[in-house]
């Protein structure tokens, strides 16, 4: 019997008295996803580096460093969305993996910062955790859901939740893309509307593939600053074979898509 259910237990009920309580939460990187997903299986950041895992680590090495062993080795759940502003706010796209209730009764489970306000608490469990445990994977807008759709197939576990995040920094929160190879073979348009206002960056860029991801072309974009949030790109003189359309926004990855 784990010693700490009836603490978890308790907690559990508090939090659902006092939030809207939906299941052990984790949040991570869009980039992260894949390997979630190919591993099947959520591990614990030692667990990553000793089998040579890629993942986005939004923590520099002091910072690492300053992390017990115990937490390091351990899956970390949350019982509150929107809990922890500084580590949200690194991820390039943050993505929510919400699991299944029972997760929280694990053997392993144990409360970490038992003593901090509710909203913070934090839930660690000593073992990677099935993705087939996953009750939800939720994103903050409409282009990420696509994106994923695009990369990973359609799944009934994915949600677009936009107020389960913070949105202090720009990003596209949707898109279409206008292409008729009947009448315009060689030419699309990518509309996209965005969170924020758009500034010129020099990382504001698309890049042409063929399908087995050689380089056909990368060109930067620049947009006219204004009060907008709408845009629109135009991509031409495209090859007569199907290719993918990877566009960075600020420097971060955020559409791709095959056309053609």
């Amino acid at each position: 019997m784990n010693e700490d259910h009836e603490q978890i237990s308790e907690t559990v009920k508090r939090v659902k008295d006092k939030y809207n309580f939906i299941g052990p939460l984790h949040f991570t990187d869009f980039s992260n996803l894949n390997s979630i997903i190919s591993i099947g299986y959520l591990c614990s950041r030692s667990l990553c580096y000793a089998n040579n895992i890629e993942f986005e680590d939004v923590l520099d090495e002091e910072e690492i460093n300053n992390i017990s062993d115990k937490v390091k080795r351990c899956t970390r759940f949350y019982f509150v969305e929107k809990n922890n502003y500084n580590i949200m706010n690194r991820l390039n796209i943050p993505v929510y993996l919400l699991f299944n209730e029972d997760v929280i009764y694990n053997d392993l489970a144990v409360l970490f910062n038992a003593d901090a306000v509710l909203e913070n608490m934090e839930l660690l469990i000593d073992e990677p955790v099935p993705i087939i445990k996953l009750k939800n994977i939720i994103f903050r807008c409409n282009a990420d859901y696509k994106r994923a759709c695009n990369l990973f197939g359609k799944n009934k576990l994915y949600k677009v939740q936009p107020e389960m995040f913070f949105h202090d920094k720009n990003y596209i929160r949707d898109y279409n893309i206008v292409y008729d190879s009947l009448l315009h073979k060689d030419v699309f348009i990518l509309h996209f509307s965005s969170n924020m206002p758009v500034k010129n960056d020099s990382k504001h860029e698309y890049r042409l593939y063929d399908l087995n991801d050689n380089l056909l072309r990368i060109a930067k974009v620049n947009f006219l600053e204004s009060k907008s949030t709408d845009f629109n790109v135009e991509v031409n003189n495209l090859p007569d074979f199907p290719v993918k359309f990877k566009f960075w926004f600020y420097g971060i990855l955020s559409i791709e898509e095959i056309i053609g």
